[in-house]
C-alpha cells in the first residue's frame, strides 16, 4: 500500500468519530464547529504523518510523536491508538504500551479495551494500571448479569494481581469469581481449577514486601478454594491444590512448607489415588525434597524411604489417608531408579487395599484404583499379574474407561499373548477418544500386525510415525514396530532402516539381532 492509500485509509474512522462526537452534543455553534474541524484536520495530518514516516517499523521516534499528538487532539479516534501500538512492541516500550492501552480503555471504556490494558500492565509490571483495569473489569459483575466472559475477567484480574505481588488484593476478585463458579455455564470446573493453581503459583513466585505477605495471600486463596462448594470432578480440584502448593515446598520458611503440606493433604483427601503426591508430601516432610514424586535417588536406602512414608502417614493430620501413603510406597517400589522392588510393590498394594477397607468400611475401591494397580504392577515387571487384576474388573461394554488406561491395557494384552479381539476393542476405545495419539495409533497398528493385517497395520504406524519425535528414545518402539510390519510385507531394506533408527534411539539385544550383519552392497528389495 503506498503513502496516498495509507492516508486515505486513515480518514474514514477519524471522520466518523468526529461526526459521532459532534452529533451526541446536539446543535453546535458555527465557531465551535469550525474549531472542531480545525482540530480534526490537525489530528488527521499528524496521523497521516505517522503513517508516512514509519509504515511498519517499531520505535520510530518521529512517527510516535506524530501519533501521540493525533491522539491528544482527537482522543475518540481508534486508528491512531492502533497505529501507535504497533510501534510500541519492544521490551523497552512495555510501560509506554501499557499507558497507551490504558488511555484507549479510558476513552472507549469497553471490557475488551480493559482486558488488553490489564495484559499490557502485567507485562510492564505496572501495578497502578493493573489495579485500574481490575476495578473496571470487576465493576457491576453480579450473579444475575454475569456472562462467561465477565466471570473469566474476574479470574484474570485475580491472577494479574498475584503476578504483580498484590496477592492479598487478589482475594476479593477471586472470591467473587468462585461465587460465579457455582454455575458451570459461567465458569467450567477445569477453568476454575486452573485459575486457582495459577493464582497460588503466582503468589509463590511474585515479588512482595515480605514472605509473610505471600504466605498470607496464598493461605487465603487456598481456604477460599478448599471451602467453596464447587461442581466438577474431585480429581481436578486435587490436582490444582497439589500444583498450587508446589512453589512453597522448596521454601526455607517452615510456615511455607507447612502450608504446602496442608494443601497437599487437602488434595489427597479429594483424590486419595495420587501416589506421587503422597510420596512427595512424605519425603518433603522428612526434608528429602522429592522431585514431584519421581523415584528416590539410587544412593538412598529404600527401607529408609518406606520408613519416611510410614512416619508421615502416622501423623494426626494424615489420619484416614493410610491407604494413600501405602499406594505411595507401592509407587516408589515400582519406580526405583535402580530397578523395581517387586515384592515391596505387591506388599504395599495389599496393604493399601486393607487400609482402605479399614478406613472406609463398606465403601468399594474406586474404578480408578484398578487402573493405578495395573500401572504399578506393570512398572514392577509383573505383566501377567497386572493383566489378571485389570481384566477381572473390566466392564463388558468398556465405557467409562480412561483412554490412556485402555491403550496401555490393550498393548500389554497383545504383548502378553492375550485375547487380541479384546485388545483391539480396548485400542479402538482409546483411539475414538484420542484420534491424534501416536501411542494409540502404534498400539492399533501392532495389534493389526499380530492379526496378520499388514497393510492396515502399515497405515496406522505410518500415521503414528508422523506424530512422534524422531529423536526421542521413548518413541523407539514405533520405529521398531514399523520395521516388523515392513519386513512382513517383504520390504526388507525399508525394514532395516526402521530397525536401525529404533536401535539408535534405544539399543536392545533384540533390535541388534534383527539387524544382524550389515547388508551386502547393492542389495535391494525384491
Amino acid at each position: 500500500m503506498d503513502s496516498a492509500s495509507r492516508l486515505a485509509a486513515a480518514w474514514p474512522p477519524l471522520l466518523l468519530a468526529v461526526c459521532l462526537s459532534a452529533s451526541a452534543e446536539g446543535p453546535v455553534r458555527p465557531g465551535v464547529l469550525a474549531e472542531a474541524d480545525e482540530r480534526t484536520a490537525e489530528a488527521l495530518a499528524h496521523a497521516a504523518t505517522g503513517l508516512v514516516l514509519s509504515p511498519g517499523r517499531a520505535g520510530d521516534a518521529a512517527a510516535i510523536a506524530s501519533l501521540e499528538e493525533a491522539i491528544r487532539l482527537e482522543p475518540l479516534a481508534r486508528r491512531p491508538y492502533r497505529l501507535l501500538e504497533r510501534r510500541l512492541r519492544g521490551p523497552a516500550d512495555a510501560r509506554r504500551r501499557a499507558d497507551l492501552l490504558a488511555r484507549e480503555a479510558r476513552a472507549f471504556g469497553t471490557r475488551g479495551d480493559w482486558r488488553r490494558a490489564l495484559s499490557a500492565a502485567v507485562a510492564a509490571e505496572d501495578e497502578a494500571i493493573a489495579r485500574e483495569a481490575v476495578a473496571a473489569l470487576s465493576a457491576g459483575v453480579r450473579a444475575e448479569n454475569a456472562t462467561r466472559d465477565s466471570a473469566a475477567d474476574l479470574a484474570a484480574s485475580a491472577i494479574a494481581l498475584c503476578r504483580l505481588g498484590a496477592g492479598a488484593d487478589a482475594v476479593h476478585p477471586f472470591r467473587r469469581y468462585l461465587a460465579l463458579a457455582r454455575s458451570e455455564t459461567l465458569a467450567p470446573p477445569p477453568e476454575v481449577a486452573r485459575a486457582f493453581a495459577a493464582c497460588v503459583r503466582a503468589v509463590g513466585r511474585a515479588p512482595a514486601d515480605s514472605a509473610a505477605e505471600r504466605l498470607h495471600a496464598a493461605s487465603a486463596l487456598f481456604r477460599l478454594f478448599r471451602d467453596s462448594p464447587l461442581p466438577g470432578k474431585p480429581e481436578e480440584r486435587a490436582e490444582a491444590l497439589a500444583a498450587g502448593g508446589a512453589p512453597f515446598a522448596a521454601s526455607d520458611d517452615p510456615a511455607a512448607r507447612a502450608l504446602f503440606r496442608e494443601m497437599a493433604l487437602a488434595s489427597l483427601r479429594l483424590d486419595p489415588f495420587a501416589p506421587p503426591t503422597a510420596l512427595f508430601v512424605a519425603l518433603e516432610a522428612a526434608d528429602e525434597g522429592a522431585d514431584g514424586g519421581d523415584a528416590p535417588d539410587a544412593s538412598e536406602d529404600f527401607a529408609d524411604t518406606l520408613a519416611k512414608i510410614d512416619a508421615f502417614a502416622a501423623r494426626p493430620e494424615a489420619a484416614g489417608l493410610g491407604h494413600a501413603f501405602a499406594l505411595a510406597a507401592a509407587f516408589a517400589a515400582a519406580h526405583r531408579s535402580t530397578g523395581p522392588e517387586t515384592a515391596a510393590a505387591t506388599n504395599a498394594l495389599a496393604r493399601a487395599e486393607a487400609l482402605w477397607a479399614a478406613e472406609r468400611p463398606g465403601e468399594p475401591l474406586p474404578a480408578r484404583y484398578a487402573e493405578l494397580r495395573f500401572e504399578i504392577l506393570l512398572d514392577a515387571g509383573l505383566g501377567a499379574e497386572a493383566l489378571d487384576g485389570a481384566l477381572a474388573v473390566l466392564p463388558e461394554d468398556l465405557r467409562g474407561l480412561d483412554p490412556v488406561f485402555a491403550n496401555n491395557l490393550a498393548y500389554t494384552l497383545a504383548c502378553e499373548g492375550g485375547d487380541l479381539d479384546l485388545a483391539q476393542r480396548l485400542a479402538d476405545r482409546s483411539l475414538a477418544a484420542r484420534p491424534g495419539s501416536p501411542e494409540t495409533l502404534d498400539t492399533v497398528g501392532w495389534i493389526l500386525h499380530l492379526q496378520g493385517q499388514e497393510e492396515d497395520a502399515l497405515e496406522m504406524l505410518g500415521r503414528a510415525i508422523k506424530l512422534v519425535d524422531a529423536k526421542d528414545p521413548h518413541d523407539a518402539d514405533v520405529f521398531d514396530h514399523l520395521g516388523d510390519v515392513l519386513s512382513a510385507l517383504g520390504r526388507d531394506t525399508e525394514a532395516r532402516a526402521a530397525w536401525t533408527h529404533a536401535a539408535a534411539l534405544a539399543p536392545t539385544d533384540e533390535r541388534r539381532a534383527k539387524l544382524g550383519p550389515p547388508a551386502e552392497p547393492g542389495a535391494s528389495d525384491e
